[in-house]
């Protein structure tokens, strides 16, 4: 029989205030990288968004789970915005209808939205459970606080977590670049465990999704 999981909610941080970031604005730069976010944007919203992800995993000898719920307003922190006219849910909408206004997407360093817009689209590969594994406990990366992270087995990407505000769930607060940044990430690359099952829900309904 199966032992019982636990669910990882002793993971789960809440964000700390910091200091609003500056925003930086260059619509060339943006221009540039603008199929990678509309491409990621068509990866995002087929498969994540509105979607609640169960990932089952042993540690410890315990079974365990993590979920992770995917929403709109994520998506634009994912690829490195920080600021935009209406928000978060003004750029998804935007990303939607192909009318992102290039001038008005402001990111909170040059470097850093150019190396998650270049892996941003292997999304895909966190609903691919034989492609993914979790780091179990709190990971601190660049004065975050993340509960737990979700990475690729290969050096591709990974996925900070963190508590939402409004409804307490485990969401995804930052997208890492593993190539650019292996070297700040000594404790993920060691503390890897395979994710061994993989459910997904409609977060709305409830439904599981095949």
């Amino acid at each position: 029989l199966m032992s019982k999981a636990t669910t990882t909610k002793g993971n789960t941080h809440k964000r700390t205030q910091k200091p609003q970031r500056k925003a930086y604005y260059d619509a060339g730069l943006v221009r540039k990288h603008l199929k990678y976010i509309l491409d990621a944007f068509d990866v995002y919203h087929k498969q994540f968004n509105n979607k609640r992800y169960v990932y089952h995993y042993l540690a410890y000898g315990e079974n365990r789970t993590q979920e992770i719920v995917f929403f709109k307003r994520n998506f634009m922190h994912l690829c490195g915005v920080v600021a935009y006219p209406g928000g978060s849910k003004a750029f998804y909408e935007d990303c939607r209808l192909r009318k992102l206004a290039v001038n008005k997407v402001g990111f909170g360093h040059r470097n850093h939205f150019q190396n998650k817009l270049k892996v941003i689209k292997q999304l895909k590969q966190l609903a691919q459970p034989q492609n993914i594994g979790i780091t179990d406990g709190v990971i601190c990366y660049k004065r975050t606080d993340f509960g737990t992270m979700i990475r690729t087995k290969e050096d591709i990407l990974a996925i900070g977590t963190i508590e939402d505000r409004l409804t307490k769930q485990t969401v995804p607060l930052s997208l890492i670049n593993v190539q650019v940044d292996r070297t700040q990430l000594r404790t993920l690359i060691t503390n890897y465990i395979c994710v061994d099952r993989l459910e997904i829900f409609d977060f709305r309904t409830g439904e599981a999704v095949n």
